[in-house]
């Protein structure tokens, strides 16, 4: 039930699927109430303000930010994406405040859209991300499981039908029929067996995101003949 997930259960909602959330943690939103903006370029936002910014502008920085160790092709699919997403977002009430930035980065390019301060009520800028959308998933009728963690998928003839997972609490597993699974479960830091097993070694590690970063997404995945691209570091 993070960004990626929250997104994801409510188009499919209003495109008239019937849909369920499983979250592993007691409370939804995932790493999204510690986010402070969404990055994208050509948005309604950056129009209006004279804010320009080219698909190979975003490219070279990103290549020679990370040293050339991306993946151009995924980068160019959502960066051609992202303006839509914002619009997305604004339509479903997240609270963005208007102000568009290089979020301390290279003043050059300012793609990134900051949320509105939340500093009144103590509760972090992402809560204006995560909680209207929150909200569409309920009033479009998504069933929320919360402390329930997938743990197999179920397939037939390499199509998946259904999800096996377990009551966070009781261990009790129950099956959810259903027609296609989207993972959205985040990473594996929170793993500390994976992460030794990719040569991290833990005891350096200082982990800042919400916890629940168990690599089940992964797991799954992979248990059905998925690329484990975490590997090649190891």
């Amino acid at each position: 039930s993070g960004p990626s997930g929250l997104c994801a259960a409510v188009q499919a909602a209003e495109l008239g699927l019937k849909v369920s959330i499983i979250e592993c943690n007691d409370v939804l939103g995932g790493n999204g109430p510690n986010t402070e903006g969404v990055f994208a370029i050509n948005s309604s936002f950056q129009r209006e303000q004279g804010i320009h910014i080219t698909l190979r502008e975003i490219i070279e920085s990103e290549c020679q930010t990370f040293n050339y160790h991306i993946d151009t092709l995924r980068w160019k699919d959502i960066i051609q994406n992202s303006a839509d997403n914002i619009s997305w977002l604004a339509a479903h009430n997240v609270g963005f405040s208007g102000v568009v930035d290089d979020c301390k980065g290279n003043a050059k390019i300012k793609p990134f859209h900051w949320f509105r301060r939340r500093s009144s009520d103590g509760r972090g800028d992402g809560y204006l991300f995560v909680d209207p959308l929150i909200e569409s998933a309920r009033k479009s009728g998504v069933d929320i499981f919360t402390n329930t963690r997938g743990i197999q998928l179920d397939s037939a003839g390499g199509i998946v039908k259904g999800l096996y997972a377990a009551d966070v609490n009781s261990g009790q597993v129950k099956h959810f029929s259903c027609k296609a699974v989207i993972l959205a479960t985040g990473g594996f830091v929170d793993n500390d067996e994976m992460m030794a097993d990719r040569g991290f070694d833990v005891r350096f590690i200082f982990r800042r995101g919400n916890p629940g970063h168990n690599g089940d997404g992964l797991h799954m995945a992979v248990e059905l003949g998925a690329e484990d691209v975490s590997r090649r570091r190891a």
